[in-house]
C-alpha cells in the first residue's frame, strides 16, 4: 500500500485488513501464476475503493430523538467483518478491471513495476483477471444484501458497456462532452458511488446520509477519472507507465481533446487526428494544440466542478473525522500528480 492514507491510521489498519482478505482469495498453490497473482494483488496502490467504502461504513445513523444533536461521526468504531470483505471484493473487481486493461493499453509497468501480462503473457493475465472477477462476486454473494449483489452486477454491466463505447473509434469533432461524461460515470463514476452506497447501505446508514454519499461518490469519481484523462497528456511517462498521451495514440479521445477541438480553433487538430497515421511528431503537435486551445485548463476546471459538488454533499454530513477524512481525501484526489 502506498502513501497516501499516511494522513489516516484508522483507515490505514482497516486497509491492511483488506488486503489481508484480498490475499487469502486470489488463490493458493506454488504455481508460478499463482505467486504472480499473489504479487500483483500485494502491490495496494491507493485503495480508494475499499477506503470509501470502510468511511461510508462509519457514517452511523443517530439514536432517533427528538430535538438531539447529530452524533459526531468516528473512524474508531469496529465495523463487522462483512464490510472489510465487501471492501475487498470491490478491490478486487478494480484490479481485474487494472489487468485487462492494461492488456488493452499495451502498458509496460502498473504501479511502478512491470504489468502482470508481460511477466506471465496477454492469455494467462486474462484468465487471472476474471478469477478475480469470479472471487469478487463470490464474496458478495457471501456477504452483502441481493439488493447490493444485483447493484454490483448493474455497475460492472455498466462498466463494460463504457469501455465498449470507449472502443468505438468515434472522430474527435463527432464527440460532445455529453457522450465523454456518460463514457466517464459508466467506467469509473458508478464504481465509485457504489462503494459509498454498499458500504453505508450494509451497515445500517439509510435516508439522507445514504444519499449524500452517493452523490460524493459519483461525483469524486468522475473528477477522479477528468483528472486521470489530463495526466495522460501532463502526466510523467515513468508513473503513467506508457507514453504521454496514450490514449491519444489509440484513438481515445477524452475531455482535453473534445474541449480544444469545441472551445478552441480546432480545425487544425481535427484535421492532425484525421490523419492515416499518428507518428510522434503528430502525437506532440496535437499535445501543443490541445493545450494552446485551453484543453488542459477547461479539463482540469471540469475536474473541480465535480469536485466541489463532491464536497458540497460531504459537508451535508454531520461533523466529525469520517467527514473530515472524505473532504480531506476529496481535495487530494484533485490536486494528485499520478
Amino acid at each position: 500500500m502506498n502513501q497516501f492514507w499516511d494522513d489516516f491510521p484508522v483507515i490505514r489498519n482497516d486497509l491492511q485488513r483488506v488486503q489481508q482478505i484480498i490475499l487469502e482469495n486470489v488463490g493458493s498453490g506454488n504455481t508460478a501464476l499463482s505467486q504472480a497473482l499473489r504479487e500483483f494483488a500485494a502491490r495496494g496502490g491507493k485503495m480508494l475503493r475499499p477506503a470509501f467504502v470502510l468511511l461510508a461504513a462509519r457514517v452511523k445513523e443517530p439514536r432517533r430523538r427528538l430535538f438531539a444533536r447529530s452524533e459526531a461521526l468516528s473512524t474508531n468504531d469496529t465495523l463487522p467483518e462483512k464490510i472489510y470483505r465487501i471492501g475487498a471484493a470491490i478491490e478486487m473487481l478494480h484490479m481485474a478491471t487494472l489487468i485487462h486493461d492494461d492488456i488493452l493499453d499495451e502498458a509496460r509497468t502498473r504501479r511502478r513495476r512491470v504489468a502482470l501480462y508481460r511477466s506471465v503473457g496477454p492469455k494467462a493475465a486474462v484468465l487471472m483477471g476474471d478469477l478475480l472477477f469470479s472471487r469478487c462476486f463470490s464474496l458478495v454473494a457471501d456477504c452483502a444484501t441481493m439488493e447490493n449483489a444485483r447493484r454490483l452486477a448493474v455497475c460492472v454491466t455498466h462498466m463494460c458497456a463504457g469501455e465498449i463505447e470507449q472502443a468505438r473509434g468515434v472522430p474527435p469533432d463527432q464527440l460532445s462532452e455529453r457522450d465523454y461524461l456518460r463514457r466517464v460515470a459508466a467506467k469509473t463514476g458508478l464504481l465509485f458511488l457504489l462503494s459509498f452506497h454498499v458500504g453505508a447501505h450494509e451497515n445500517g446508514v439509510n435516508g439522507y446520509r445514504l444519499q449524500a454519499l452517493r452523490r460524493v461518490g459519483y461525483n469524486i469519481g468522475v473528477g477522479f477519472q477528468i483528472i486521470d484523462d489530463l495526466l495522460d497528456f501532463t502526466g510523467n511517462e515513468q508513473e503513467l507507465g506508457k507514453p504521454v498521451a496514450g490514449d491519444l495514440r489509440q484513438g481515445i479521445y477524452t475531455l482535453p481533446v473534445i474541449a480544444a477541438i469545441r472551445r478552441g480553433q480546432g480545425d487544425e487538430l481535427s484535421r492532425l487526428l484525421a490523419g492515416t497515421v499518428l507518428d510522434e511528431e503528430r502525437v506532440q503537435h496535437a499535445v501543443a494544440l490541445v493545450e494552446r486551445n485551453g484543453g488542459f485548463t477547461y479539463a482540469r476546471s471540469q475536474a473541480a466542478r465535480y469536485t466541489a459538488r463532491a464536497l458540497q454533499s460531504a459537508r451535508t454530513l454531520p461533523q466529525g473525522d469520517v467527514r473530515d477524512a472524505i473532504v480531506s481525501v476529496t481535495r487530494k484526489l484533485l490536486d494528485r500528480d499520478s
